[in-house]
């Protein structure tokens, strides 16, 4: 198996831990194994986010807000980058934003880019 084969399996279960454990099951400690300490977000229509605790509470914050439920990560491109790889790729979001109702609203116009690095 190439080392980029093996960089996307890690990948993939990055994204099953960022849907299943802080989505699905609201467990915001799971984003230790999502983001490093220098982590930065670009939330659509707002600041860029730095610092794992800051994107801990960020995710907090909608994921309870929008009482959203699942968020589907599917790599689309996955490249080497000098030392380190790129991933791009889309977010399909289930939220039920009134939590009185069964409802639930699907966002597919999600897109996400990730840059990684090796640790130094």
């Amino acid at each position: 198996m190439s080392s980029l084969e093996q960089i996307r399996l890690a990948m993939a279960s990055t994204n099953d831990i960022f849907n299943h454990e802080v989505f699905g099951k609201r467990n915001f400690n799971a984003l230790d194994e999502v983001y490093t300490v220098q982590s930065r977000i670009l939330p659509p229509g707002g600041p860029a986010i730095s610092g794992r605790a800051e994107i801990k509470q960020f995710w907090a914050n909608f994921i309870q807000s929008a009482n959203a439920s699942a968020a589907v990560l599917t790599p689309l491109d996955v490249m080497e980058a000098g030392d380190g790889v790129v991933e791009i790729g889309k977010a399909v979001l289930t939220l039920s934003p009134d939590v009185t109702s069964t409802a639930e609203v699907v966002f597919n116009r999600s897109r996400f880019m990730l840059v990684s690095y090796p640790m130094a």
